[in-house]
């Protein structure tokens, strides 16, 4: 029996990504950015050694409240310490929502970025993209956002975006033509913005900037989403975050999830369709949980709620709600569900022989392919004697917290499961080969 259940699906993604512009996302328990690397770093750098990556992820603009939340492979939002925040929006009614369950408990840190007049903030603010990775910091790049305006009542604001340099000497690179005014529009809405940089050879950092520091950007703002982007690139993938929840199951990634339905995730799709340059964006979903769903003694909040979520028909209540909740999000954005795809990943291994409960969870997992279309689901234990092989190296402080891993575990568990999937999407006749830099190796002599 295959380790992947009904592959058709991800190898229909796979192949529209080697001829357009898609993106992952995922959304996964504290494995998501466990130590400033997880499975963000693992699969994006896995995903660049067979893909183009066209842009970075999407960052939100005030990430963990301005101080980070290591979301991104080699690009990071500008980390400065807190940020200035005023929430709730009452003078601006709505936009509160415009970010997915931004600012909810112990959930994800996408959050947006509002100041009202006459605060001002003249720390670093942005994002920060890096060499040595899948990004060409030397070909013509873009650095987008999108900003909120306002009612001249609320008072004038400034902001100047800017492309520089990343380290010393900080050289401007390229600057909007003039201060920006968001009351100046008199009305309440969201502009996109882009600001592009020409080909040149740099082989250093950039940093994109919504002002140059240390001139103050100026309230009242508003910003949501950020990201760099490579206009060259109009074929390739991206992986984004959409949610991590250390310490939580599916029950709490549904509840935190589903906080801000309507207005956040028909912004974020449109901001996923903006990046691919396209009204019909093509993108698929990863969930990946099943460690702390074990001890979740609460009942499921699916459409066929369980009296507890660890059990077998717990986890996949949670699961089905989980995938209905973004179906229907996508739904009432207009976009085709035929564009929306899902991939499901029980968590890791964490022994041998591999946990029952686990076990559970993944049969659940592939039992959903035939309940939803367009779903794949994938067994990751299919590179459990790989794991245990090299688990003092891979699992985190030498093998004792088998529940994360250390950066080369990430990059080299994730290696083989992208690796893996490849190969038997070539094996459906895809003609995936390894893109540059993949090498594609076995491991303790199991493929």
């Amino acid at each position: 029996m295959s380790w992947i259940t009904n592959i058709g699906p991800l190898r229909e993604f796979l192949q529209a990504s080697r001829q357009r512009r898609t993106d992952f996302l995922i959304c996964s328990d504290s494995n998501t950015v466990f130590g400033g690397y997880g499975q963000d770093h693992g699969i994006t750098k896995a995903l660049g050694q067979k893909f183009p990556l066209y842009k970075t992820g999407l960052l939100s603009a005030n990430e963990n409240y301005g101080a980070g939340a290591s979301i991104g492979y080699l690009f990071q939002h500008a980390n400065n310490g807190s940020r200035t925040q005023t929430r709730p929006i009452t003078i601006v009614p709505g936009y509160n929502d415009y970010i997915p369950d931004g600012q909810q408990g112990f959930g994800t840190a996408h959050a947006y970025w509002h100041m009202v007049n006459p605060q001002t903030d003249t720390n670093n603010t942005g994002m920060t993209v890096y060499t040595g990775g899948p990004w060409d910091v030397n070909a013509a790049l873009r650095y987008s956002f999108t900003y909120g305006t306002f009612l001249t009542a609320s008072g004038p604001g400034a902001f100047r975006p800017q492309i520089r340099r990343g380290d010393p000497p900080y050289t401007q690179l390229a600057i909007a033509g003039a201060t920006i005014d968001p009351s100046a529009p008199n009305a309440i809405g969201l502009v996109d913005y882009d600001l592009d940089l020409a080909a040149a050879t740099r082989n250093y950092q950039l940093d994109g900037r919504f002002s140059p520091s240390p001139t103050a950007v100026a309230g009242p703002i508003f910003f949501t989403w950020q990201w760099f982007s490579w206009p060259g690139i109009t074929t390739g993938t991206s992986f984004n975050v959409i949610g991590y929840y250390g310490g939580q199951g599916l029950r709490n990634m549904l509840n935190y999830q589903s906080v801000t339905p309507g207005v956040g995730w028909t912004e974020y799709f449109r901001q996923i369709a903006r990046a691919q340059g396209t009204a019909s964006p093509k993108v698929c979903i990863m969930i990946s949980s099943g460690l702390n769903d074990r001890t979740d003694a609460n009942p499921s909040v699916g459409p066929s709620p369980q009296p507890t979520s660890s059990s077998d028909a717990g986890y996949a209540d949670n699961l089905r709600g989980l995938i209905e909740f973004y179906q229907s999000e996508w739904a009432g954005t207009g976009y085709s569900g035929a564009d929306l795809y899902f991939l499901l990943m029980c968590s890791h291994p964490v022994s041998s022989p591999d946990d029952s409960q686990l076990i559970g969870y993944r049969e659940q997992c592939a039992l959903m392919t035939t309940e939803y279309s367009n779903v794949t689901a994938i067994d990751m234990s299919r590179y459990n004697a790989q794991l245990q092989a090299n688990r003092t190296t891979w699992y985190n402080t030498g093998g004792s917290d088998t529940f994360h891993m250390t950066q080369t575990g990430y990059e080299e568990f994730y290696e083989l499961i992208i690796n893996g999937i490849m190969d038997e999407a070539d094996g459906g006749g895809a003609g995936f080969r390894s893109r540059g830099g993949s090498r594609n190796r076995l491991l303790f002599g199991v493929r």
